[in-house]
Order: structure tokens, then C-alpha cells, then sequence
């Protein structure tokens, strides 16, 4: 019996849902697979494979509102540099050209997406209040006159800017998808890395995210499966990556293992790992301190703690696990895995037509090129699955339609950010033209007043790209340095000690 563990990745999930997904996926390869909810077994091909979804969505869910702040995103783009001038990456890892050319991009871009945050952010909170206004009308029209009821349901000017100041600090819709998904990722890697502030209610999240993972592992291995298989999706990938590397877990010597507890060797099962629209490049390149080389050997488990006994080579993990990577260039989520030939070297598969930059990262389990590799894993026959004239169409239709979505919604965002730059600059450079006008003509008054608006714009951009840098700087010196191998072993132990 194979059997199969189900990571999934960030986003609104319930329990069973990637197992749902994943099932439909397989149905297709083999429509006369058998699936029994009751077991969570598979029949393919007269293998029977038990299926182990890991679900850890509820963890992030703790009122986690508000997780998700635009600043993050104006400081995550210097890390890499300073990781880069600071000796943080590994040796051969990153050229400074490399790094340089990347920082150029990534700085601006956090800007920009300054910008258009705050220019998606009013047009949400406008059209919430907008829709919000027109339902207090329509519940209230009956109960007052007619002439007074259309008076009331005209657009004034006055009325717009009463719903403008109202949704200034509105929450939006736009908030709770970053906090559901941005969010998330941000809220782990804190975890992961220690870097959670004080008091934060997930501190410990990252280290019951892995716990979740690590029962799934011994519950298959428990059960009698004869090979492990692992599916990781997404912000999956990097919570399976650093749950076999043992992250954040204290070590302990062989001969310390106590008769009581239970003891696992994972990696004498595992076969396969499949990851799809993996970020993890893109982990090791801002965050290198989360991204270890090693594999888990045996661990034991203490309560509902899992504690690693042992690391196995790395020829011993080349040997027992062949790992492939699936990823979609419209998903800029994932990509491909360059530097993660520390487990025997990953296999890359380039898919395309999953959709468009939305699409493209939730449709991997039902691709062709996916159930072609994992139909021969799972089992021993590569199945070419083939899509239906009017499903290629829909493909096609919604791809181009997501592509022409994102084309218009950047440059109009954007646009309106920067003119509330400008409008907020403008409205001082009016005010000190006021006093100017006092002792200058009015051409020279109007000069300074557009040349105070344009400086003051600049100087409020200039600020998020210098706040970005003094807090990226302040987070790397206290959470993102990379330790030695001995000083992070003294932090384990003592954090284990705290807990």
C-alpha cells in the first residue's frame, strides 16, 4: 500500500477540500479508479493507495485580520541585498550581479505596489460604501415620501466625498483576500523564522503546522504503507521542506531517545515529492535562513512533539526520493528550483495553459503534464490525459480574459495611487502658496506651488523606498541573520526549553 500525504497551500481551505481536488484529478487519468471516503483509499490499477491530507489552514484563522501589511512589501525587497553584503548565502549561490539587478527591480516594484495598493484599496472602499449606502436606501425609501426617497437616491457631489471620507479606513474587501492569502505566507515565515513579535498569537503556529505534517507521516507509516508520497502545493511546498529538514525542531542525540516514546524513520519510505507552484526559489532568495540542506533520519515523538534523533546523508536521499517540480510561467507564485539539488536534484516540468496569472496557480492537480508524471508514481503506468475540444476553448477564453484583467487593473491602480500622491502633495503645496502669495507675484507663486508638488510627491515616495530599507535592515539584524550550524542548535534547545 502507497501512502499518499496531501499538503496544501495558502488561501481559504477546508478540510478534505485538497483531497476532493486531488481525487477529481486522478479520476480523470483513470476513470476507473475506485475512491472510498470512508478509508481514503484509492484503487488504480489494482494498487490501493491511503490518502493523508495534511490541513493546517485553521491555524492561520485565529482572527487574523489585519496580518497582512503594504509595508512588508516595500521591506522584503532590500533583504536579499542585505543578505547578499552580510555574507548570508551560501557560497556560489548568488552572483552580485545577480542580486543587484534583482534589488533594482524588486525596490521599485514594492513602490509601485505601494501605489497601487492604496489605489485598489479606495476604489474597493468607495464601491463597498457606495453598495452599502444604496441597500440603507432602498431598505428606508418606503417609510419616507416619495419626493424626499429620489431626492435622497441622487449622487451629489457632496455625497461622494461624504462616502469618499467614510471609506478612507474602511476595511475592504481587498484587505481580507491579502490577509488571506499574503497574509498567510507572511504570518508563517514570522513563525517559522522566530520572527513574530511579542505577545503575536502565532508564535508557535509554524511549529504546529510541522506537528500536523509529522502525524500524517507517522499515521501512513503506522498504517503499514510499504512507500510514503508527498503532493505539496503552493506555501505546502515550503511547509514540507522544512518539516523534512527537521527545522526549528531540537535535536537530540541517539542514545538519548527514551524507551517510552515511539521512534520514525520517515526517509526509509519516502519515494516521491511532488511540488507544485512552489515558491521555495523564491524563500531561499529573501528568507535563506529558513532553507537548511538536510533530511530527517529518525525522529521520536514525545506527546504530539516530534524531536530529530538523526540526519541521513545526502547519498542516502538521492537514493530513496525522486522530486519533481511543476510550474507555470504565468504563475509568478512558483518556479523553477535551481538550488535544491541537496535531496539528489530536482526534475522540473514546465506546464503551460493552466490560465492566466490567477488560474494558472490553483489548476496544477488537474493538468496533463501532472497526472502524466504522478499517474506513473502513484501507479507504475504514465496515463496521457487529453482535453476536450470546448475545454480547451473555456481555456483559451478565460486565460485571455484574466491577461486583459490584469492588463487594465495595474495602470489604472497605479494611476490612482499616484494621484492621490499627487493630491495629498498638492493640497500642501496650495496651503504654503497661500503664504507665499502674501509677498510674490502670482506667476512666481504658481512656480512654487508646482515645484513644491512635484518635490513633496518624490520626497513621499523616496520615503517608502528609505522606510523599506531602515525596516528590512532593523528586521534583518533581529530575526533574518543566519547563524552557524552550533549557535542555531543553542537556539533550538533553548526555545524547546521555553515551551
Amino acid at each position: 500500500m502507497i501512502g499518499l500525504l496531501l499538503v496544501h497551500g495558502i488561501g481559504a481551505q477546508e478540510s478534505g477540500d485538497t483531497t476532493s481536488q486531488f481525487v477529481a484529478g486522478i479520476l480523470r487519468a483513470f476513470p476507473e479508479a475506485h475512491f472510498n471516503k470512508d478509508t481514503r483509499t484509492l484503487s488504480v490499477e489494482s494498487r490501493l493507495i491511503r490518502l493523508y491530507e495534511v490541513y493546517w489552514a485553521d491555524l492561520l484563522k485565529k482572527e487574523n485580520k489585519g496580518s497582512f501589511n503594504q509595508d512588508l512589501m516595500t521591506s522584503v525587497t532590500w533583504l536579499p541585498w542585505l543578505h547578499y553584503r552580510a555574507g548570508s548565502y551560501s557560497a556560489g549561490d548568488y552572483s552580485f550581479v545577480l542580486v543587484l539587478f534583482r534589488t533594482l527591480v524588486l525596490v521599485p516594484v514594492g513602490v509601485i505596489f505601494q501605489l497601487m495598493y492604496q489605489g485598489a484599496r479606495l476604489l474597493a472602499a468607495i464601491c463597498q460604501a457606495i453598495r452599502d449606502s444604496a441597500k440603507t436606501d432602498s431598505g428606508s425609501s418606503g417609510t419616507r415620501p416619495p419626493s424626499e426617497a429620489a431626492h435622497s437616491s441622487r449622487f451629489s457631489w457632496r455625497r461622494i466625498k461624504a462616502t469618499a471620507d467614510e471609506a478612507k479606513d474602511r476595511r475592504t474587501v481587498l484587505d481580507e483576500i491579502l490577509d488571506e492569502y499574503a497574509g498567510d505566507v507572511f504570518t508563517y515565515v514570522d513563525s517559522a523564522g522566530g520572527a513574530c513579535r511579542e505577545g503575536s498569537q502565532f508564535v508557535h503556529t509554524a511549529g504546529q503546522v510541522h506537528g500536523r505534517f509529522y502525524a500524517a507521516l507517522n499515521q501512513a507509516s503506522d498504517d503499514g504503507c510499504s512507500e510514503i508520497q508527498i503532493v505539496a502545493h503552493s506555501l505546502g511546498t515550503v511547509v514540507t521542506h522544512l518539516a523534512l529538514s527537521g527545522h526549528n525542531l531540537t535535536r537530540f542525540r541517539q542514545e538519548e531517545q527514551q524507551p517510552e516514546t515511539s521512534s520514525l524513520e520517515p526517509l526509509a519510505q519516502l519515494t516521491r515529492l511532488y511540488t507544485i507552484g512552489s515558491p521555495l526559489e523564491k524563500i531561499r532568495f529573501v528568507w535563506p535562513k529558513l532553507i537548511t540542506t538536510d533530511l530527517i533520519g529518525r525522529m521520536r515523538f514525545v506527546g504530539e512533539r516530534a524531536e530529530v534523533l538523526s540526519t541521513t546523508s545526502f547519498q542516502a536521499a538521492a537514493y530513496r526520493m525522486k522530486w519533481d517540480n511543476f510550474y507555470d510561467p504565468f504563475d509568478k507564485i512558483s518556479g523553477k528550483l535551481k538550488r535544491f539539488d541537496h535531496w539528489g536534484g530536482v526534475t522540473n516540468h514546465r506546464l503551460l495553459g493552466l490560465g492566466g496569472p490567477l488560474r494558472s496557480h490553483v489548476n496544477y492537480q488537474s493538468s496533463r503534464g501532472f497526472l502524466t508524471v504522478i499517474s506513473e508514481g502513484l501507479a507504475g503506468k504514465k496515463v496521457t490525459v487529453k482535453n476536450s475540444l470546448p475545454t480547451r476553448v473555456r481555456n483559451v477564453v478565460l486565460s485571455l480574459g484574466e491577461n486583459l484583467l490584469v492588463l487594465v487593473a495595474v495602470p489604472i491602480t497605479f494611476l490612482i495611487g499616484l494621484a492621490m500622491v499627487l493630491f495629498l502633495a498638492g493640497g500642501i503645496a496650495y496651503l504654503l502658496g497661500l503664504l507665499v502669495g502674501l509677498f510674490a507675484s502670482e506667476h512666481a507663486t504658481n512656480v512654487f506651488k508646482d515645484v513644491t508638488m512635484l518635490f513633496l510627491a518624490a520626497s513621499l515616495v523616496l520615503a517608502f523606498t528609505i522606510g523599506g530599507r531602515v525596516r528590512a535592515s532593523e528586521a534583518r539584524k533581529k530575526y533574518w541573520t543566519v547563524r552557524g550550524p552550533d549557535e542555531a542548535e543553542r537556539a533550538a534547545t533553548s526555545m524547546a526549553a521555553r515551551n
